[in-house]
């Protein structure tokens, strides 16, 4: 070996190693640096990271034939020996930056420190930047772990990055971004994809069909509006019952994982437990995932201390116990401390069953509210039919973003389209043949669990669940003031506003509903209110606010 490179131990990539049996191993921090990499240079860079092992203390030169780079970078041009070199040069010139919030820092870094070609060998020699240290060795918490052979074949770069970003919160089961913090963390710029119709269709998409044909996870995702522009994104993770090759060697994974796991906790707890319990490796493992490592200790020193005075015969039996009922007693911050995470964790796995059932539900009320008053509409004769598109027309025009959209692709528009089945839903509610009056009313003839909805607590429910607790809170208050709640059939858990849309159906029912001397009388009680100093417009404005707030008080809004 050249002398300059004897100070850095080398370790070799085996082109015959089952890559089923390669992990990656990542710090979420790492999997949520900001960076952009081409498809190639992304799996060059985890086939890297695959080679590391869990007790490296420091980073090791990979060594890889440039023949096995041509296989597994799928490389097509011949002059192989021009084309690894260009894509090194350029993943030298790749910076990532990693936030660390807590400790208010930001790594601007590259991935690599050298690329050293041997020609005479046929191999590249390739060394991590010291400073991915933190982020890629000795990882013993905050990290994401997945199968290598899972995202090597996938064809996007984008899709790898959605992989890892999920698989991150797999067990979670769902992930909520920020728009312009995903953008940012895919490394697109600030020039790209300005339309979010165009960052769907070219990055979302693909990749979510990407991941559902080649990996163990797939993703829905629900678009949040502020207004009519898409703010965030949640995506709702899933196992992949199609991924056949994940079945067939899900014992095999299970090993390695355990193996994993075991290369990440205190090694010699766990022998000291395996050699005095009966447990299983497993079920090891599975304590070290439940409890704080320092309680497991205690309490199995204490059960051990009392097998030795011989005060207990099981001590796997009096070992479980300990740690399922506190025998060794925690301090009384650490029990709240166990306790409030405990109910946290059960709290968002059943938030998140909720939003999902809730997420279905949905879609399917406004799929058939939307069914029946299409069919309602074309059975109407041309002549009507046009005379509703040319009303519509007017209608949208009070709105530059509806009309532009409107002017440009008319109604097959996949944003004019709701618009429109929500306009005629309004103006036919009275007329169609509903099996129900309003959303509610259809989860009620759904069977849908409203104790299950009533045990998650307020400050876990996510967003339908929120809108939810909105309708049932209008719900009872028009049925106490004999508003008829069918007024609320054109609205479903994933509108935004919610809460003041409603107020302003009540309040302007309540004000319609008035004698024209009660009109009257309202009217020059919000005069009276009215700064003196106001004109024209605003003077206008403020009486019709004014009349609202009267109303609401009036009626304990």
């Amino acid at each position: 070996m050249d002398e300059k490179r004897k100070y850095k131990e080398t370790v070799e990539f085996n082109s015959s190693v089952d890559r089923n049996k390669l992990s990656v191993v990542k710090s979420n921090k790492l999997v949520e640096a900001k960076y952009k990499l081409t498809l190639n240079e992304q799996r060059l860079i985890l086939l890297m990271v695959s080679m590391i092992k869990p007790e490296d203390e420091d980073f090791k030169n990979i060594r890889i034939r440039i023949q096995d780079l041509k296989e597994i970078l799928d490389l097509q041009r011949k002059d192989l020996y021009e084309e690894v070199p260009e894509i090194t040069k350029r993943l030298m010139s790749r910076v990532l930056e990693i936030k660390d919030i807590e400790e208010k820092r930001l790594l601007q870094i590259s991935w690599l420190s050298s690329a050293e070609y041997l020609f005479g060998e046929g191999v590249v020699e390739l060394s991590f930047d010291p400073k991915l240290k933190p982020y890629l060795l000795k990882l013993k918490e905050a990290f994401t772990i997945y199968n290598l052979q899972s995202v090597i074949k996938l064809r996007s770069s984008y899709a790898i990055r959605f992989y890892e970003l999920l698989k991150q919160y797999e067990k979670i089961g769902s992930r909520k971004f920020k728009l312009n913090e995903l953008k940012d963390i895919l490394g697109i710029g600030k020039k790209e994809y300005k339309l979010y119709g165009d960052f769907k269709r070219r990055v979302i998409l693909p990749a979510q069909k990407e991941l559902k044909e080649k990996t163990d996870i797939y993703f829905e995702f629900e678009e949040i509006k502020k207004g009519r522009k898409v703010v965030e994104l949640i995506f709702y993770i899933y196992k992949n019952p199609d991924f056949k090759e994940i079945k067939e060697k899900e014992k095999e994974k299970g090993k390695e994982n355990n193996q994993l796991a075991l290369d990440n906790i205190n090694k010699d707890l766990f022998d000291d437990i395996k050699k005095y319990t009966n447990l299983s490796e497993e079920k090891i493992i599975d304590i070290f995932q439940n409890y704080d490592e320092s309680f497991i200790e205690r309490t199995f020193d204490y059960t051990l201390k009392l097998y030795n005075q011989k005060k207990i015969e099981n001590l796997t039996g009096f070992f479980l116990s300990g740690l399922k009922d506190n025998y060794f007693k925690l301090s009384p911050y650490e029990e709240e401390k166990i306790k409030k995470k405990k109910e946290a964790e059960e709290q968002d796995k059943l938030s998140l069953e909720l939003e999902r059932e809730l997420y279905d539900l949905n879609k399917e009320y406004r799929e058939e509210t939307g069914n029946k008053v299409i069919d309602y509409f074309e059975k109407l004769s041309l002549e009507e039919q046009e005379k509703l598109k040319k009303e519509f027309e007017n209608f949208i025009k009070k709105n530059v973003f509806w009309e532009r959209e409107f002017l440009k692709k008319g109604f097959n528009s996949e944003l004019i389209k709701p618009k429109f089945r929500g306009y005629l839903l309004n103006k036919f509610r009275e007329k169609i043949n509903f099996d129900y009056k309003n959303i509610i009313d259809f989860l009620e003839k759904k069977k849908f669990d409203f104790g299950k909805f009533n045990r998650v607590k307020n400050k876990y429910k996510r967003d339908l669940a929120y809108n939810l607790a909105i309708l049932l809170y209008w719900k009872e208050k028009m049925e106490k003031l004999n508003i008829p709640d069918d007024l609320l059939l054109p609205y479903h858990l994933e509108k935004l506003d919610l809460d003041s849309t409603i107020e302003d159906i009540v309040v302007n029912y309540l004000y319609e509903n008035l004698s024209v001397e009660e009109k009257e009388k309202l009217l020059n009680e919000a005069k009276k209110l009215v700064d003196n100093s106001l004109l024209g417009e605003h003077k206008k404005e403020a009486v019709k606010f004014n009349i609202k707030q009267i109303l609401k008080n009036r009626f304990k809004l």
